[in-house]
């Protein structure tokens, strides 16, 4: 399968990995820094954005990461630097322990799959905010027009939701709405965890970082460090919840740029210390 995508820029090859539930759109405030320095390629997973629903289509994080992996090699693209957010981070780190040699580097912001258990069941709480997604679809306007109403939606996901523009609100919650592919990610998580995190290959480094007021995927339940490569890092940023690319935008591409000169410079986030908060 080949994934519906944007691709700017100039540079090594940067892949960017949206969550469940959203879309490629979910990095248009990184996308232009980061435009600067790498070949910023922004898909689609299957069932959300502009990727097509084939019913059937796997939706665990390896049969993901396998679906990127098929994109680049549509696109030609013989070795990616990778950046993901929940689902995508985990699909990220999947894909760094398949394809060592195509990968250049991991950066995980907020990954699922960091769990002490594997999820047994999905909570109604997920299936309801698809659900409101798409019954309220038609009420966007008037919803995303009035700030209160914004912080009926977004307030509980980030601390600084106020900082986002009402077009990055919108986008968020058009991309719910059309994500068909929803159910069946979640059920794809199903019995899973990011146990591929332990056959990630030294030379990558990786680097996952968690906000402290992550609602969606809390520390008490889905932040075990026992999934951290040995050779990885652990960050922790304030003021920040689950969709850091939209809290702190500046400083996810100031990172992303740290991650991708260890590797020019031949170091692995180990050299940096390990687990740094």
């Amino acid at each position: 399968m080949t994934l519906s995508h944007d691709r700017t820029g100039t540079g090594e090859p940067l892949v960017l990995i949206h969550g469940l539930g959203s879309a490629r759109t979910v990095w248009s405030l990184v996308t232009p820094a980061l435009a600067q320095n790498f070949d910023v390629i922004a898909v689609d997973l299957p069932g959300h954005g502009r990727t097509p629903w084939v019913a059937g289509t796997p939706m665990d994080p390896r049969s993901l990461a396998e679906a990127v992996s098929e994109t680049l090699d549509a696109l030609g693209v013989r070795r990616a630097h990778l950046l993901g957010n929940s689902l995508g981070g985990w699909t990220a780190l999947e894909l760094a322990a398949a394809a060592p040699d195509r990968i250049a580097s991991v950066t995980a912001l907020a990954p699922a799959g960091m769990r002490e258990r594997p999820l047994a069941r999905v909570s109604f709480a997920f299936k309801l905010n698809r659900y409101l997604a798409v019954a309220l679809r038609p009420l966007l306007p008037q919803i995303l027009g009035s700030e209160r109403l914004r912080g009926v939606g977004f307030a509980r996901n980030s601390p600084v939701w106020r900082t986002w523009s009402i077009e990055t609100c919108r986008d968020a919650a058009e991309a719910m709405a059309m994500s068909r592919g929803y159910a069946p990610a979640l059920n794809g998580i199903l019995g899973r965890m990011a146990e591929c995190t332990a056959r990630i290959a030294p030379s990558i480094p990786v680097t996952i970082v968690f906000g402290d007021t992550d609602v969606v995927l809390p520390p008490h339940t889905s932040q075990s460090r026992r999934h951290l490569p040995p050779h990885g890092r652990w960050l922790e940023w304030e003021r920040c919840g689950h969709a850091i690319q939209l809290d702190h935008p500046a400083r996810v591409v100031a990172l992303v740029n740290e991650v991708a000169g260890m590797v020019s410079d031949g170091r692995t986030s180990a050299a940096r210390g390990p687990a740094e908060g």
